[in-house]
């Protein structure tokens, strides 16, 4: 379970590479535990975790973000086409990213779909079938309709079982609340994820009453995840549930 709008409890979500953003949860479970007196009672367990999730962008500003971060090659791809090896790599790099990933028509905003990949040609040699005989390009048709598409870069497909689908990277909007699963994240986006998960000891063990504290002597940090104790100045009373009784 993760928060919406962690803004309201001062839990912004943390911005990250490639159009990600580090949000704010918790797990929750119930465990027995033995009191002094030696009853077990049940006890809510409420752990705090975070998790990255792709931003709500225009596909377009994801993939600019992707390959910008991948290396010098790239500084020219807003102006300068692709030649077919960097077409190649262009797809290499994306494909995974994109396949299963919810998309949403910029212009139809309730028609969204799971992307299944990349095209392994560039748009200027797609055909879209209009209608049930007409077969048109697909830049001039979207032309047509005021839209600019880079004929050099791939379309994304959606495969059924009627048939293939294709749709320009310009026209397509990342759905909003999409958790990024461990397979799309690189060994240095899941570095960034845990470095801004971690909390400082001494930032979350608190005074456990007036005049004395309990911090550890020398700071250091854990995963917040793993780290459950919560030090408070008032003593919690734990109450065993009893059954209600009949009146007479």
């Amino acid at each position: 379970m993760f928060l919406v709008d962690g803004t309201r409890y001062k839990l912004e979500g943390q911005p990250l590479s490639e159009c990600r953003t580090l949000v704010t949860g918790v797990d929750k479970g119930i465990r027995f535990v033995e009191r002094s007196t030696g009853d077990i009672v049940p006890a809510l367990v409420i752990d705090l975790k975070k998790a990255a999730f792709f931003d709500s962008v225009p596909l377009a500003e994801m993939v600019y973000s992707v390959l910008m971060n991948s290396g010098t090659k790239w500084r020219n791809l807003s102006t300068a086409p692709l030649d077919q090896n960097l077409f190649h790599e262009f797809v290499y790099k994306l494909n995974d990213i994109i396949r299963d990933l919810r998309l949403d028509h910029i212009n139809y905003t309730k028609r969204s779909f799971l992307a299944s990949g990349l095209s392994d040609k560039p748009t200027a040699e797609i055909r879209l079938k209009i209608g049930k005989n007409a077969v048109v390009p697909m830049v001039p048709y979207y032309q047509e309709q005021g839209v600019q598409i880079r004929p050099d870069w791939p379309a994304v497909r959606l495969v059924t079982e009627m048939a293939t689908s294709y749709f320009p990277i310009e026209v397509l909007r990342v759905s909003p609340r999409q958790r990024v699963p461990v397979s799309k994240q690189t060994p240095s986006q899941m570095k960034d994820t845990i470095k801004g998960s971690v909390l400082a000891i001494d930032r979350t063990v608190q005074p456990t009453q007036e005049g004395s504290t309990s911090p550890p002597a020398a700071a250091s940090t854990v995963p917040r995840g793993t780290w459950s104790l919560k030090a408070l100045r008032t003593v919690l009373t734990v109450v065993p549930w009893s059954a209600p009784t009949k009146e007479s």
